[in-house]
């Protein structure tokens, strides 16, 4: 990461209050000024926006309920990828699951408008932080005793490609890293979810 630190920049709204980064307005001023300062310096690099938690954001001069608010959120993130020419990713939070089930597009929190809205939506899924040693899709290390996370991807929703389904990643939570499993392996855990 040291070596590909000018490829990145993360920006923590709680700890910066100068940008107003808390607010769709101010995310999207800071926006703005990255795109121009990317074009002066490299025109053909290209912006990749993240925000960490759309049910967050909030919007200035208005004090909205949950759903209201969640509703013009996604309205307003997708503007931004059509504003700047981007492609804009944001978490959202689930409905607290009941029972031992892999999430749903249901179970999106306070509103469907997120589903509406995005072009590709991503259902994530960790076996391992649920169930512990109890999962069924996990992998072993032979140098880290017990099950090993395995980063689980249902393509809810796909406008960009024509693929459908779901897609594995092996996941090492101290290097943050995710290595996408072979076909014979997504295979197996694809029969693991079906059996289950």
């Amino acid at each position: 990461m040291k070596d590909k630190k000018n490829m990145f920049k993360v920006v923590d709204a709680l700890k910066d209050e100068t940008k107003n980064l808390r607010y769709a307005e101010g995310i999207e001023e800071y926006i703005r000024k990255l795109v121009l300062y990317l074009k002066a310096v490299d025109p053909e690099r290209k912006l990749v926006v993240g925000i960490d938690s759309l049910n967050d954001v909030q919007h200035m001069g208005k004090s909205l309920e949950a759903k209201e608010r969640n509703e013009k959120t996604a309205k307003w993130s997708k503007g931004l990828a059509k504003r700047f020419d981007i492609p804009v990713f944001g978490t959202t939070h689930l409905r607290k699951l009941n029972g031992n089930r892999r999430p749903t597009t249901e179970d999106l929190k306070d509103t469907v408008e997120y589903q509406y809205e995005s072009s590709v939506l991503f259902l994530v899924y960790n076996d391992v932080s649920k169930n512990k040693e109890a999962a069924g899709v996990f992998y072993t290390d032979t140098e880290i005793e017990g099950r090993r996370p395995i980063i689980e991807l249902d393509w809810a929703k796909n406008k960009k490609s024509s693929y459908k389904g779901r897609t594995y990643s092996f996941f090492v939570p101290d290097q943050s890293r995710l290595q996408e499993v072979d076909a014979e392996t997504k295979r197996s855990y694809d029969t693991i979810i079906l059996e289950g």
